[in-house]
């Protein structure tokens, strides 16, 4: 006879866990956004303007490689936070009230809601800080009757020891996930898996590890595996291996992964130098639903086709990534279309399309319109139009654009005339990335005060 299960237990275990998840939760969404803040400000150190189609090829081919892991890492997150951890959301409580009523939902008896309860225990003392107990407590969970549960501590437990270097308890909790019922979670442990085997410089062990998730799981997470082995072989030089998985990822039912899929395959053909597969994966992720690729796609083909000289196909692309609702794509792609104007002898059309994307809430994308519109402007002997456009580069994320724009305006006052406000342009960019310039500047007024 199997026993009913009393819904009051998962009430009260809800409640205990409610508050904690948020917590975690919030803490998670803290952490991706700072990642995304300081790999969306890192750039190559070279200069902007010579160089923009070379940034935009390394850009396009680093996202390629790395996103697949940023969106496995977000999928474990959402595992380990699933729906069924919040019956109830909003309730209060904080960490020492949880801790003692998950206790006493542990003792209780119930087998299911022991298991949930160990689960949220060992989730409360990581987040405090508690290894350990965190890691006596997600044990306990391992051997819940519920497969799910059961992976999901299995999965925590051996993230949290890969986080302690403990390479060998991690490897043992992923392969107990590995052998869930659960498909997904079965993917996953194979992922992390073959991501462990990685850093540990394993890669045949790795490889095998991403075509196993690729063969058990869900379709989205067979796709994230496709794109861990995609990368996997490209830097091992296996590029018909590379090129094998990244299909792979086009035909996996999620539009996220089939437009990286698409954008790795352009990558890499670009490498090889083939360009007409480039152009094909290219427009096929710029047809995919994930606007964000797409967008990221039309970039890439609108690159590749300047760099062949063909200014009308890389106009349209540039175009086409305008209306991708990013302002970041948006922003890049205004930029692209300024320095082909500019090219083109176009200085109205070159003014227009770099105030659009200074116009952008992009800051760092804002900011390179603005040093760029600005010295084009001061080029053509345009002053006042280059004042206002340094100024607002000024407003930039990246200290470099800011030193660059303090540099401008210092000489601009310089040559007005203005000896203390080019002093202090020239101070402020000395404590940034344009220092020897900013000295240069400075010993020239020191000069000019003497005399």
């Amino acid at each position: 006879m199997v026993r009913e299960l009393d819904p009051s237990g998962f009430v009260a275990l809800a409640r205990a866990s409610a508050a904690e998840s948020k917590r975690v939760d919030d803490e998670v969404h803290r952490i991706v956004a700072m990642m995304r803040t300081v790999w969306g400000d890192s750039a190559p150190p070279v200069k902007l303007l010579e160089t923009q189609a070379e940034i935009e090829r390394l850009a396009n081919q680093l996202s390629a490689r790395l996103l697949d892991f940023s969106t496995l890492a977000s999928s474990i997150s959402r595992t380990l936070s699933s729906a069924d951890e919040r019956i109830i959301r909003g309730l209060s409580s904080d960490s020492s009230d949880a801790i003692a009523e998950n206790e006493r939902l542990y003792k209780s008896g119930d087998v299911a809601v022991t298991a949930r309860a160990a689960f949220n225990l060992g989730r409360i003392y990581q987040g405090l800080g508690s290894a350990l107990q965190a890691k006596v407590w997600y044990l306990r969970a391992v051997d819940s009757p519920d497969p799910k549960v059961s992976a999901q501590a299995a999965l925590a437990a051996g993230s949290l020891a890969e986080k302690q270097d403990d390479f060998e308890g991690a490897r043992d909790a992923y392969s107990r996930a590995l052998g869930s019922a659960e498909p997904r979670m079965a993917g996953q442990a194979a992922i992390a898996l073959g991501s462990l085997a990685e850093k540990q410089r394993f890669f045949d062990v790795a490889r095998e590890s991403y075509e196993r998730a690729m063969h058990i799981s869900d379709s989205k997470t067979s796709g994230q595996a496709a794109m861990a082995l995609g990368s996997l072989a490209e830097r091992e030089g296996d590029f018909a291996g590379a090129r094998k998985a990244y299909i792979w990822a086009i035909n996996s039912s999620d539009p996220r992964l089939e437009a990286q899929g698409a954008m790795a395959l352009g990558a890499l053909a670009e490498r090889e130098g083939d360009f007409s597969e480039a152009q094909r994966a290219y427009m096929h992720a710029m047809d995919t639903s994930d606007s964000r690729q797409a967008g990221a796609a039309a970039l890439a083909w609108g690159a590749l086709a300047e760099r062949q000289g063909s200014l009308d196909e890389a106009r349209r692309a540039y175009m086409r990534a305008l209306d991708v609702p990013d302002d970041r794509t948006m922003g890049r792609a205004a930029i692209a279309l300024g320095s082909l104007a500019e090219r083109s002898g176009d200085i109205r059309g070159a003014r227009n399309a770099y105030m659009r994307a200074m116009e952008g809430t992009d800051s760092r994308t804002a900011g390179l319109a603005a040093i760029t519109w600005g010295s084009l402007a001061e080029s053509r002997g345009h002053f006042d139009e280059a004042r206002p456009a340094y100024r607002r580069a000024l407003k930039s994320s990246d200290s470099r654009i800011v030193g660059r724009a303090h540099l401008a305006l210092g000489r601009q006052a310089e040559r007005d005339g203005d000896v203390e406000s080019a002093r202090l342009h020239y101070e402020s960019a000395h404590r940034g990335t344009t220092r020897v310039a900013a000295e240069e500047g400075l010993k020239r007024l020191e000069n000019r005060t003497v005399l």
